[in-house]
């Protein structure tokens, strides 16, 4: 079981995160390097031996931010791309043998949460409103809770997002393909596996183009660079939570080229709402325990993270995870893979 750390910022510190049952791995990132810039051997590494120096290793490299120039095919994208491929390469070196990234445009991720209830009214946790991410990005120009801090002006967002929405249909999914083809040759070279994070969004957010919105082009993506170094970063809060993408099938067709999966117990969305986790197990909630079984089927072995985003015993507001939320629920992950597994507790 590995934990997500958000750096040395984090609130949560790798001294907490240590003392949670069964944690062995860690899944970050390298901050404060401007996307598009080569992330240089010595930073990688200061953010590997701070890891290492607590008895955990690093399993997972996200996210490796791809530039926005490159998703919309700008002329300028050959600089970037090359930027990038030198960047597998300096992870490489530093060990690091899976990176997860995405093709989302303008935001990393951004799961746009307030603080609130969940539907039970059981427990805290975050909902969806799209009206703030309205607000923080087109008045205040900024928006923070997302895996990665944009920095872009207003003016530049208001840009970024014009280009975007003038795109043509298939033309994001285009450039994602020419830059697959043209990364994954240096990932076999690494032997570094790409895990791919189609769309963390459940539907179009502000208008933005998704670049795979369906069963059929994640099919399409995995048949045309049919490579073992290309595979997928499983997010079942993402396939899961939404009755258009059946997660077994996709764990069926994905099969030994899942590197990398984040488990989370979410209500299924009906209808374009972001809905919370909740601690509940229900009709219409994921079955994380048909999940897990269906991994073990295909024979994942990979590191699994904990998604769950509940503000449980007063732990104060965090724009991204708490600990308590995600202890608890890497205790009932390991739970589930000790009965499957027959593993000794």
């Amino acid at each position: 079981m590995s934990f997500r750390w958000y750096g040395p910022e984090d609130q949560i510190t790798l001294e907490q995160i240590k003392h949670v049952s069964k944690i062995e791995g860690i899944v970050t990132t390298v901050y404060n390097i401007p996307v598009g810039q080569v992330w240089t051997q010595d930073k990688i590494h200061e953010v590997v031996t701070q890891v290492m120096d607590k008895g955990l290793e690093l399993k997972v490299m996200e996210n490796v931010p791809v530039h926005d120039h490159i998703k919309l095919g700008d002329v300028s994208k050959r600089f970037y791309i090359e930027n990038y491929k030198q960047t597998i390469r300096n992870l490489s070196q530093s060990g690091i043998k899976v990176i997860c990234f995405n093709f989302m445009p303008l935001f990393d991720w951004s799961p746009v949460y307030f603080h609130g209830f969940d539907q039970d009214e059981s427990i805290h946790s975050f909902s969806y409103d799209e009206h703030i991410l309205k607000v923080k990005m087109l008045i205040d120009g900024k928006w923070d809770k997302c895996g990665w801090k944009i920095k872009y002006s207003k003016h530049e967002i208001t840009r970024l997002m014009k280009a975007y929405k003038q795109m043509k249909e298939g033309e994001l999914l285009d450039n994602l393909m020419y830059f697959i083809e043209e990364i994954v040759p240096v990932a076999e070279q690494e032997s570094v596996k790409l895990a791919f994070n189609p769309d963390d969004h459940l539907y179009s957010i502000l208008g933005l183009p998704r670049v795979v919105p369906d069963m059929k082009t994640l099919e399409f993506i995995l048949n045309q660079v049919d490579n073992p170094y290309l595979g997928l970063s499983l997010s079942t809060k993402s396939y899961g939570a939404t009755l258009q993408k059946d997660i077994f099938s996709i764990i069926e067709l994905a099969k030994h080229r899942i590197y990398y999966v984040q488990a989370c117990n979410k209500l299924k969305a009906q209808s374009g709402i972001h809905t919370p986790p909740s601690q509940h197990l229900k009709e219409n909630f994921i079955n994380t325990l048909k999940i897990l079984k269906k991994l073990k089927d295909v024979g994942f072995d990979g590191p699994i993270t904990p998604e769950y985003r509940s503000i449980v015993f007063e732990e104060s507001k965090n724009a991204r995870y708490g600990l308590y939320d995600r202890a608890l629920g890497a205790t009932y992950l390991n739970g589930i893979l000790d009965s499957l597994f027959e593993r000794s507790v």
